[in-house]
């Protein structure tokens, strides 16, 4: 049983005929290393799945990235607000590294609630996710120390350090590149 095949009958709880339809309509797309799958600005048409490579989310403001999420393997990905809404993004998604995820459009995912209530599940799971991930980032920028963010950043993804710059990492946990380093001098010396 592949990771995602695992994920729709054994976390979300449907059926092997709703994994299948998935694969079936939706679609591969690889992305080169810095290429966008969405720009700020731009209204985002589709959710998707990471198959393999590492997808960033962040704002702009002055010219400087301001990381607020990293979408790695076996992960649903999506500019969530703008693809509920159909409205404008208000961040971007970037391939930090060459990168390949199964899409499917808004189109798509209504049709698919239109044939089963049980396609809901689905929905509601990737919505939790979403909700999930923003809470844990929210109460962590506003409770956590910086090694706390830190040690939760590094529980949360696993390897992430040797794929991509430390600073994205300090982008992400809102710190300066120089001061990660410094913690991460004190957190190997626990």
């Amino acid at each position: 049983m592949t990771t995602l095949e695992n994920i729709f009958l054994q976390k979300i709880g449907l059926q092997e005929s709703h994994f299948k339809t998935f694969c079936e309509i939706s679609k591969l797309v690889t992305f080169k290393k810095k290429e966008y799958l969405i720009k700020e600005g731009k209204i985002c048409n589709f959710i998707g799945i990471v198959e393999t490579g590492i997808i960033k989310s962040f704002m702009q403001k002055d010219g400087i990235d301001y990381n607020n999420g990293f979408y790695m393997p076996n992960q649903f990905f999506s500019a969530y607000s703008s693809f509920t809404k159909q409205r404008p993004a208000v961040s971007s998604l970037q391939a930090m590294q060459e990168t390949t995820v199964r899409v499917i459009s808004f189109e798509q995912l209504n049709q698919l609630y239109e044939t089963s209530a049980l396609w809901y599940k689905f929905g509601k799971y990737i919505a939790e996710d979403f909700y999930y991930r923003k809470c844990n980032r929210e109460t962590s920028l506003l409770q956590d120390t910086a090694i706390e963010r830190f040690d939760s950043f590094i529980k949360t993804h696993p390897s992430i350090e040797q794929l991509i710059p430390q600073y994205e990492i300090a982008s992400y946990l809102n710190i300066k590149p120089e001061s990660l380093s410094r913690l991460k001098v004190l957190t190997y010396i626990k």
